[in-house]
């Protein structure tokens, strides 16, 4: 029993070790400390004093935003960017119709431009994808490259689109690793695919989905649902669904751009 209690003490010393090392602080010495007096009152103790880890000292979303002029980092409640000297309330305003009419210029449609704005055209979207994005953010890589387009933030993910020489395309990056970037689909008809297998892990219904899709237009959920239904039973891994996702989302995306190129008559 006495040995047990023993090798509890120094386990949960060392936890006390970790935990300093993560908050900035000496793990040996917290370690020595926690086994002297108690990892109970060390702890407590180191828990009290301030966190010198790099971690503490960097700004977090919840009370700071990227000035939208000069994309530093500022209070969120201030009025005057400290770095630029810019009005950020002027400045927020500016850069939301300018987003707005570089998504008209991409040729969006309007039920995604609504979206992105803040109008819900259906209760499916509430709280999954209606923007505006609460931050800016400026296109993560080369400052010569194509200019991407905030749609709108999620949780840590932020949803853009950009125009390149193949066309438009459909991505998501985290806030944390902006050059991380997930390509989501080459056409705004296998954009809503992505979104519309998201709502259906949500186990949405069916004819709920189907009001949505109707909503923003798009076209493909009764294939989506029908494909969905035949595979269910081998997408039991991440990796498994994930390819089978990118695949269908594949040949939307052509199918859509087939019916584009059809659509536009030749000069």
């Amino acid at each position: 029993m006495l040995i047990s209690l023993i090798l509890l003490w120094i386990a949960l010393s060392l936890g006390v070790g970790l935990l300093a090392a993560r908050r900035g602080r000496k793990a040996v010495g917290w370690t020595m400390l926690a086994c002297l007096i108690s990892p109970v009152v060390a702890g407590i103790f180191l828990m009290t004093i301030d966190d010198r880890s790099p971690r503490a000292r960097q700004p977090v979303v919840a009370t700071h935003i990227d000035c939208p002029g000069c994309g530093q980092r500022i209070l969120r409640d201030a009025r005057v960017c400290r770095h630029c000297g810019g009005t950020v309330a002027e400045m927020a305003d500016r850069s939301e119709a300018e987003r707005i009419a570089a998504l008209r210029r991409l040729g969006v449609s309007e039920p995604l431009l609504q979206l992105s704005s803040g109008t819900c055209l259906h209760e499916a979207f509430r709280g999954i994808c209606v923007g505006p994005p609460t931050r800016a953010y400026p296109r993560p890589g080369a400052s010569d490259g194509p200019v991407w387009i905030a749609l709108w933030d999620q949780d840590s993910m932020v949803y853009a689109v950009l125009e390149d020489e193949d066309g438009l395309e459909f991505n998501r990056y985290s806030i944390e690793r902006p050059r991380d970037i997930d390509v989501i689909a080459r056409s705004e008809q296998g954009f809503w695919l992505h979104r519309f297998d998201f709502l259906y892990e949500r186990d949405l219904p069916d004819d709920t989905l189907r009001q949505a899709a109707q909503a923003v237009g798009f076209r493909y959920l009764d294939r989506y649902l029908r494909e969905r239904h035949a595979a269910d039973a081998q997408l039991g891994t991440f990796a498994a669904h994930r390819a089978w996702l990118q695949s269908l989302i594949a040949s939307v995306d052509s199918d859509a751009a087939s019916v584009l190129t059809t659509a536009i008559p030749p000069r």
